[in-house]
């Protein structure tokens, strides 16, 4: 008895395979659960080149973009955009409009981080649009997005970056190309295979189902590991190891000094595995070329070095009861990569196009410097001080001697 219905459930899971192979050749579908967010891409070649719509594609053998976009419309607004982050990325943003079935598609792009500003230079058309109080759903063709100058789309890549961003929830109602929205409360990356997508007519695909076709969606965990990678290093070039160095000069503790320093060293060494990891995992910072990436390795890697030459010069210290070349080169060294770390702290900031928090965290180390540098002349004026003084003062040798009283 059980065995037709085994049998029937078998050939109709074989025949929805089939369905959604033969489907995934001519769209992409990406879909993230967690937020409903959903859209169905695939591109038209067009031979005669003739549109009409907000503009007018003119010329053969056009590159047409169809795609249709779904969003809950408890999120207030939802975005699909090119590339693989907001700056310069040609976004489409779907809320609803004044009339109560009705959604509207903006058209935008950004410089940065900063809010999306209205783009007109566009040419497509939106072909339907509906809100029927559960979700938002619009499709457009569009007949030169394939030229956008900016994150481009490249139709044969088997890899091509998307972004996605959902709202917060706040209602947006607004029938204009330049309504405000709230920052989004969800966004990711996700890369489809557009080589895979190639329509034999020009109709826009359909969201089916909640799963993807010939699309990746970028692991979530990256922007966690972004956020540990600049808590661990901005943490230990503004404030350990500035008050590691400190330690040593004005509380006269070398014990506090190494355990600091050595904390931190391996804390940037963790920190420098996790930038690699999302690096590598990652879509934005993978090629290893910023200034920020490159200073970031040779500092780490110095920081290691300067560990090693700290406790050189500490064995010599106890050895020969005097500083060598190797403790000045210890002492300048371990002050320029402080220094330089904490300019990498800015351009990692600069380099995520978070130029308020740049700001910030470049007042912050100039205030540390300041604080740091004016306790380390202090310091050494009080030590000149306390020489002068003991030169009348017989002390012990033994005391004279002491590592933990003698600054190092």
């Amino acid at each position: 008895m059980m065995f037709p219905q085994t049998t029937s459930l078998t050939l109709f899971t074989i025949w929805t395979l089939c369905q959604l192979q033969l489907a995934a050749g001519n769209f992409v579908q990406f879909y993230d659960r967690p937020s409903h967010l959903g859209v169905a891409l695939s591109t038209f070649t067009n031979s005669t080149g003739n549109g009409s719509g907000t503009g007018s594609g003119t010329g053969s053998d056009q590159n047409e973009l169809l795609f249709q976009l779904t969003v809950p419309s408890s999120a207030g607004w939802g975005a699909i955009g090119t590339g693989d982050k907001m700056d310069g990325s040609l976004m489409f943003i779907l809320y609803p409009s004044t009339d109560s079935d009705e959604a509207t598609v903006s058209v935008r792009t950004a410089h940065g981080h900063n809010t999306p500003e209205a783009f007109d230079g566009l040419q497509y058309r939106v072909l339907k649009t509906s809100n029927d109080g559960a979700s938002l759903t619009a499709d457009v063709q569009c007949f030169n997005c394939t030229k956008y100058s900016g994150n481009s789309i490249d139709i044969t890549s088997a890899k091509q970056p998307w972004i996605w961003a959902i709202g917060p929830g706040d209602p947006v109602r607004s029938n204009s190309q330049n309504a405000d929205i709230e920052q989004h409360s969800h966004y990711g990356v996700f890369f489809a295979k557009m080589d895979k997508a190639r329509a034999t007519a020009a109709s826009v695909p359909s969201v089916t189902g909640t799963f993807n076709i010939n699309t990746t969606a970028q692991p979530g965990y990256i922007n966690d590991l972004v956020v540990l990678h600049a808590i661990l290093l901005g943490v230990a070039f503004v404030i350990a190891f500035p008050l590691g160095a400190v330690s040593l000069r004005v509380f006269r503790s070398f014990k506090i000094h190494w355990i600091v320093q050595l904390c931190t060293s391996v804390a940037c060494l963790i920190g420098l595995c996790v930038a690699i990891a999302f690096s590598v995992l990652g879509v934005e910072w993978t090629d290893f070329n910023s200034a920020h990436q490159i200073i970031g390795i040779v500092v780490v890697v110095l920081t290691l070095v300067q560990g090693m030459l700290g406790y050189r010069h500490h064995m010599n210290y106890k050895n020969l009861k005097g500083r060598t070349v190797v403790s000045y080169v210890h002492i300048l060294f371990g002050r320029g990569i402080i220094w330089f770390g904490m300019l990498n702290s800015v351009l990692g900031f600069l380099l995520a196009d978070s130029n308020g928090k740049a700001a910030g965290a470049g007042a912050v180390s100039i205030i540390v410097i300041l604080l740091m540098e004016g306790a380390l002349f202090w310091a050494r004026r009080r030590g000149l001080s306390k020489s002068k003084s003991s030169s009348t003062t017989i002390l012990p040798l033994t005391t004279m001697l002491d590592p933990d009283r003698v600054w190092e």
